[in-house]
């Protein structure tokens, strides 16, 4: 059981620094169109499920794209990621 724990840490530490490396390039790389097409695709879909003003969590938000898109259109929006320089990230660009 210890095992399974200290690998779980491990690889926990290991997603960090991987994206905490690419922070700053990880919004260039969602400039493509596919990734802007599916972007409004997941937005629409969420904003005809649920009403404005209803409380979003964004878990592993990265630079937070999908957060300040949903707080924009009225949802209170949470973000929460592992790799802070991405959350850092995307501090800096709000």
């Amino acid at each position: 059981m210890a095992d399974a724990s200290a690998s779980a840490v491990k690889t926990k530490r290991e997603v960090m620094t991987h994206f905490d490396k690419g922070a700053l390039e990880f919004d260039f790389e969602r400039k493509a169109a596919g990734y802007r097409l599916r972007h409004r695709l997941v937005k629409n879909l969420i904003t005809k499920e649920y009403r404005p003003r209803s409380v979003a969590l964004d878990l592993g938000c990265g630079t937070g794209e999908y957060t300040l898109s949903l707080a924009q259109v009225g949802f209170e929006v949470v973000g929460g990621d592992l790799a802070k320089c991405m959350l850092h990230s995307g501090k800096i660009q709000d």
